[in-house]
């Protein structure tokens, strides 16, 4: 009976902070001369594993074209990434909610060098908005 209380407890906090995607977020750089997002990309992050991850999963399509070289969006949102800024890897290291839109930041490694020694790290966000029951790219930019 226990067991099934802790169970129920557990399960009822989980469904009351999925709204909360950022469960923690410490020790950030602050005086670093780096791009516009540092802040949220460094330090010691905790995503909520309860959150809905719809709109990342829209980023990550996202990205995947831009690394294949194609553009899924608005041309205004790709020309830059296309061109300098096209990435081969990603990881999300931070998320904020406002309304219908989400801001995703990411540590992303640029596209193009082989060995590590010359691969170019930086640090991206991506902007998606609700569009009726899915999500849509609104803006991205990164700093290499």
């Amino acid at each position: 009976m226990i067991c099934v209380a802790a169970f129920l407890l557990l399960t009822g906090a989980a469904y009351g902070i999925r709204h909360t995607p950022v469960l923690l977020h410490v020790f950030s750089e602050t005086d670093c001369a780096c791009g516009d997002f540092h802040e949220e990309v460094s330090g010691l992050i905790l995503l909520n594993p309860f959150r809905d991850t719809a709109p990342e999963k829209s980023a990550a399509k996202f990205l995947e074209a831009i690394r294949g070289g194609q553009c899924p969006a608005d041309d205004s949102i790709c020309r830059d990434s296309l061109d300098r800024h096209r990435v081969s890897d990603w990881r999300l290291a931070y998320r904020r909610q406002q309304g219908g839109r989400v801001m995703l930041y990411y540590k992303l490694t640029k596209y193009g060098a082989t060995e590590a020694e010359y691969r170019l790290s930086g640090e991206g966000l991506i902007e998606v908005e609700k569009a009726g029951d899915g999500w849509k790219v609104g803006s991205y930019s990164s700093y290499f």
